[in-house]
């Protein structure tokens, strides 16, 4: 019984990580298009750009960090596929390395994803700090 509720628990902790890496993807991207767009209007000045600017770039770095994790967690399904399917034909060559590459990819996973958060918050601040001296 317990073992069940543990698997459909990290069924849900890996299906909530995938809404949470895309909102921050979409948010991120969106944001970077919307500085892009007011930058080319030149109707932005001195401190509000180099906020924007600033900002930009932090999110540009949580993209390409996020792009990182969605590589590393469709690696580690790999590898936890090849975990399973060694299980079932009980074919136990290199399964222990397996099994610790698939620790290493999923503690790389939540150090990615913390990372990315950062950045992509730090990005957003000063987004909206450039938006708010623009309009005051």
């Amino acid at each position: 019984m317990a073992d069940s509720s543990f698997i459909r628990w990290q069924g849900r902790t890996i299906e909530q990580m995938g809404y949470a890496i895309n909102t921050l993807l979409v948010s991120a991207i969106a944001t970077v298009g919307f500085v892009v767009n007011k930058l080319l209007d030149g109707k932005i000045y001195c401190y509000s750009r180099f906020f924007m600017v600033w900002g930009c770039f932090l999110l540009l770095i949580a993209i390409f960090g996020l792009i990182l994790l969605i590589i590393n967690r469709l690696t580690d399904f790999r590898i936890t596929t090849k975990i399973a399917r060694k299980r079932e034909t009980n074919n136990t060559k290199d399964l222990d390395l397996d099994r610790e590459t698939s620790k290493k990819l999923g503690k790389r996973t939540w150090n990615l994803f913390y990372f990315a958060f950062a950045a992509f918050s730090l990005g957003e601040i000063l987004v909206i700090i450039g938006v708010i001296i623009c309009i005051a």
